[in-house]
């Protein structure tokens, strides 16, 4: 009897570890982020339509259509008042300078007023196009995922125009941001 509790108690002390081992590690966390960065399958199953019926205007207030059809799609949805928006766009500028529109598109929303778009932009032009839409519950980026309005939020559509990846918050670096990508275009 002692030695099957004590057999007990060892193995209970060996997953034990091993838990804390796993936990240290940061798989788990690895696991939970890949986790978060996989789109709700109701957000996926629409967003062809969404991306196809884009209401957006050019920075001249023009009705436009979303440029890159038939091509990997990087949207990033920002505001001028936004901090981490602002914070993200050099690192935004160099990969739209170091891949091309033949590669992934970059295309920038923004959330905002066409003046303090315009007036930001004059001060801080970026190497990838920019478009404007009216925020709101219904706007595209809630439509494609973005339901607790969190900017700057960025997604990868696919060349059918589905969503691929959403990503909440800036990018830290472009180690992230590419590694991110890879795991959408796979």
């Amino acid at each position: 009897m002692l030695s099957k509790i004590i057999r007990i108690l060892l193995i209970a002390a060996m997953l034990a570890g091993l838990g804390f081992l796993w936990f240290q590690s940061g798989d788990w966390r690895n696991a939970a982020r890949e986790e978060a960065f996989r789109p709700d399958p109701k957000f996926v199953a629409s967003s062809a339509r969404v991306i196809s019926e884009l209401e957006i205007t050019d920075l001249k207030g023009q009705p436009a259509k979303l440029p890159g059809n038939g091509h990997y799609r990087l949207i990033n949805y920002w505001a001028t008042w936004c901090g981490p928006c602002l914070e993200e766009m050099p690192l935004l500028n160099t990969f739209a300078k170091s891949h091309g529109a033949n590669d992934i598109m970059l295309i920038g929303i923004a959330l905002d007023e066409m003046k303090d778009v315009n007036e930001y932009l004059k001060e801080t032009p970026t190497n990838y196009p920019q478009f404007l839409e009216t925020a709101g519950p219904d706007d595209s980026s809630s439509q494609l995922g973005n339901l607790s309005g969190i900017i700057p939020f960025t997604v990868l559509i696919g060349p059918d125009g589905r969503l691929l990846r959403q990503h909440a918050g800036p990018f830290a670096d472009e180690r992230q941001l590419q590694e991110w990508l890879s795991k959408g275009m796979k």
